[in-house]
């Protein structure tokens, strides 16, 4: 089971990835921004982080940056699950560091999970949510 950190400001996809995460066998902590995010950081430490990049406040990218500055973190892996393609933000996320990207608009819960699952070392998680869609 592996602890996840999910940032995304709409509450919808949050809700929908956070049941399938947790179906799986994962905990989630949910973030509704890179703001947000920071602060949960000095009460949890994620596993994994699942990070939206077009976010009020403060984006993902910001966070990302933020993330890779504290030593004590700087190694947490991230995917990026967002609505953008290949837009600047995607490739600036890559350079940085991060372990993969999801599209939301093409994605399945199913693919998601077993990203989760790759992305985690030593993840030992439940079987798969069903193929539903999201995003």
């Amino acid at each position: 089971m592996a602890t996840v950190l999910m940032i995304d400001d709409v509450p919808l996809f949050r809700d929908v990835v956070l049941h399938a995460l947790q179906r799986a066998g994962h905990q989630v902590a949910c973030a509704a921004n890179g703001a947000a995010a920071v602060e949960a950081l000095k009460t949890i430490k994620p596993d994994l982080i699942l990070l939206d990049l077009a976010m009020p406040e403060m984006n993902g990218l910001a966070f990302l940056k933020q993330l890779r500055a504290d030593k004590a973190l700087a190694r947490t892996p991230v995917i990026v699950v967002s609505a953008l393609s290949e837009a600047v933000e995607v490739k600036e996320a890559m350079k940085i560091g991060v372990q993969g990207h999801l599209l939301k608009s093409r994605f399945s819960l199913e693919q998601l999970i077993a990203m989760v699952q790759r992305v985690v070392p030593g993840n030992r998680g439940a079987a798969p949510a069903p193929a539903a869609r999201a995003g």
